[in-house]
């Protein structure tokens, strides 16, 4: 197969390379790798050497493909169900190879210049918990992944709150201005790890927990885990360090994150007067 166009961006320190049958599907590569990314990347044109990852984009009689390392996508002709499996392909590639930031299945929100993060696997309430947070005051940061550099800092990622409507596969995208929020625009110290999962009829009563246990919970977490083991244990023990890390179940998102944030308020002032 002749795929004559290439491409390359980098982003968090990943080079990513896309080849791609046509000018079209160059174009919607990059329009979604730019999406997937919220513009925190450098395009440049041809091969980059000694890429991270290749993704190759074509269209055969069946539909839209993209190929990588790990085989074929499923050919589709709908450009939205495609550009949806690329735009998290991206994501996932970009943070299992960065070695300067670690990518953290999380929630985060912002709340008086700390951030509080969410650690939890998908379809684990993340985006609604953040939304309520979000709906209490809170600054949007992620509802998908905290993203954390060498320092521990906690940078905004203010991709669309995807939000579930009635099945997992239903996804519709919203931003966070349409329930009367506004993302975060500085890199945070993280404040609070709250770890925590939905289970009806549940009350939201936090046991504090040391910093090794909150590191071992998160660690699942970590996309490069695999691949740069004590580069993510020593951003998560920077990280964490100074926070407060509890965990408990949680019941609706809306009274639980009115609860956190209360919660989080009594640590500090404890520890003003300390």
């Amino acid at each position: 197969m002749t795929l004559p166009l290439v491409f390359s961006i980098e982003a968090y320190g990943v080079r990513i390379q896309f080849e791609a049958e046509t000018e079209r599907l160059a174009e919607l590569a990059y329009r979604i790798a730019a999406k997937s990314l919220v513009g925190r990347l450098s395009r440049y044109e041809g091969a980059t050497k000694d890429p991270d990852h290749i993704f190759r984009i074509y269209e055969t009689n069946r539909g839209l493909v993209f190929e990588d390392s790990m085989g074929p996508s499923g050919p589709t002709f709908v450009e939205e169900d495609f550009a949806r499996s690329l735009n998290s392909m991206i994501r996932v590639r970009v943070g299992m190879n960065s070695r300067e930031w670690i990518f953290v299945h999380a929630g985060v929100v912002g709340w008086k210049g700390q951030a509080l993060l969410v650690p939890a696997d998908s379809h684990q309430g993340k985006t609604t918990l953040v939304s309520e947070l979000v709906s209490c005051g809170a600054e949007y940061y992620s509802d998908e992944y905290a993203i954390i550099d060498s320092s521990g800092s906690v940078h905004p990622f203010e991709r669309d709150l995807s939000v579930r409507q009635g099945s997992i596969s239903n996804v519709v995208e919203v931003p966070v201005s349409t329930i009367g929020g506004k993302a975060g625009t500085e890199p945070l110290p993280a404040g609070m790890v709250v770890l925590t999962r939905f289970e009806a009829g549940s009350d939201w009563q936090p046991e504090r927990i040391s910093l090794g246990e909150g590191i071992l919970e998160t660690l699942p977490m970590v996309l490069s885990l695999r691949f740069n083991t004590e580069f993510a244990l020593k951003v998560l023990n920077t990280a964490f360090r100074r926070a407060i890390i509890v965990r408990s179940s949680r019941g609706e998102a809306a009274k639980s994150a009115r609860k956190i944030l209360s919660y989080f308020d009594n640590c500090m002032d404890l520890a003003s007067k300390d």
